[in-house]
């Protein structure tokens, strides 16, 4: 997530434990071609009660917040298990990644971009991740929305915000079949200076152009099908299948007892 002009007070904060993390740390360095982490500080918030006032408008849903300029990251500990979030671990790959993918190009790359590298850096592909891009797929393709309209669910409401992070994973995923190719990528820019440019070199189109071209090639009910594949999914689609055919009976046999009753019985007895 993108700097907030947001003043803190550190005293409330408390350090995290590096115990567990390096591993994530030397594993970005390698993959942005760093020597050394620009001595980043990774803040935890550990319950509702430390926040401070000025982050009192941050959104419940936020996780983490990158300060990519000051080397600073502030992780909401309370807030994890939650899509796209899932572990602590998770987070501070996501964040750190944030910091390490503007030390490594030295400008600000599009919002899109940046989250869904941090998304691809951060975790596995799952279930969660296709049944949101399903619905981004679907509000993209039906409203002829472009690559700007992600960019400003980013900051919309927590679904919308969602469907934004599954849908730029996706599109990063698909537009760099490696992490080499990702990586040959970001040196590009870090020697060009503009995202732009070699992105246009690379695809032969603009992002937004690009992206709706894509959009139209991914069949929207595709992550659907995975999402129900899966085991535990198939169990609750097959639950829901039931409970919606014992509704439906159910209304059947309340019309047809409301007509009988309605209806004049015979003036005769068999």
């Amino acid at each position: 997530m993108r700097k907030l002009d947001i003043l803190f007070f550190f005293s409330l904060f408390i350090a995290i434990p590096s115990f567990g993390l390096d591993a994530q740390k030397e594993r970005l360095l390698k993959f942005y071609d760093l020597k050394e982490d620009p001595n980043t500080e990774v803040i935890v918030i550990k319950t509702p009660e430390e926040i401070p006032h000025e982050l009192k408008n941050v959104p419940d849903f936020v996780v983490g917040i990158a300060y990519q300029q000051m080397n600073r990251i502030y992780i909401f500990k309370y807030k994890t298990g939650y899509y796209p979030f899932q572990t602590f671990d998770q987070v501070y790959a996501h964040e750190l990644s944030h910091i390490y993918l503007f030390k490594s190009t030295h400008i600000i790359t599009p919002r899109w971009f940046d989250e869904g590298v941090a998304m691809r850096l951060s975790g596995e592909w799952g279930y969660q991740d296709e049944i949101y891009l399903t619905f981004a797929l679907l509000d993209a393709i039906f409203s002829d929305s472009g690559i700007d309209k992600i960019e400003k669910n980013f900051l919309g409401y927590e679904s919308e915000s969602k469907e934004s992070y599954a849908i730029s994973r996706a599109f990063v995923r698909d537009l760099f079949k490696t992490n080499e190719d990702l990586q040959k990528f970001i040196k590009e820019i870090k020697e060009t200076q503009s995202f732009e440019k070699v992105f246009i070199s690379k695809f032969g189109a603009n992002p937004n152009i690009f992206f709706k071209y894509w959009v139209k090639q991914v069949p929207f009910w595709s992550p659907l099908i995975i999402f129900v594949s899966f085991p535990n999914n198939l169990f609750y689609l097959a639950m829901i299948i039931l409970i919606i055919a014992f509704i439906v009976r159910f209304r059947e046999r309340r019309k047809w007892k409301k007509k009988w009753e309605e209806e004049e019985p015979p003036s005769y007895i068999q």
